[in-house]
C-alpha cells in the first residue's frame, strides 16, 4: 500500500514540476508591475501617534496585571482607558488627511 501511494506521489511531483516549467502557456498574462505609493511615515502627527501608541501599551499591560493580581474592576477600568488611547490614535490616522 506504501508503495504505490509513494509511486503516486512521485508521479504528482513530477507532473508538477513539469506544469511548473512550462512557460508557454498563451492564456497566462504577465503580471502587472506593482507600484504602491508610500505616504511619508513621519507626518506631522507622528509623534502624536506613537505617544499614544504607547500609552496604549503600558495601560494595557498594568490593566492585565492589575485584574490578575489585585482587583478586576479596576484593571477593566484602566483597559478600557487605555482603549480610548487607541480608539484615539486610530481616529488620528484615519483622519489625517482632513487635518
Amino acid at each position: 500500500m506504501f508503495d504505490t501511494l509513494s509511486a503516486k506521489v512521485k508521479t504528482m511531483e513530477k507532473d508538477f514540476i513539469e506544469s511548473d516549467n512550462n512557460t508557454e502557456d498563451p492564456v497566462a498574462e504577465p503580471r502587472p508591475v506593482r507600484s504602491h505609493r508610500r505616504e511619508d511615515d513621519r507626518d506631522r502627527f507622528f509623534v502624536l501617534r506613537n505617544t499614544l501608541n504607547i500609552l496604549f501599551m503600558l495601560g494595557a499591560v498594568v490593566g492585565v496585571a492589575v485584574y490578575y493580581k489585585r482587583s478586576e474592576q479596576i484593571g477593566t477600568y484602566i483597559i478600557l482607558v487605555s482603549i480610548v488611547f487607541k480608539l484615539v490614535e486610530c481616529c488620528v490616522r484615519m483622519l489625517k488627511r482632513f487635518l
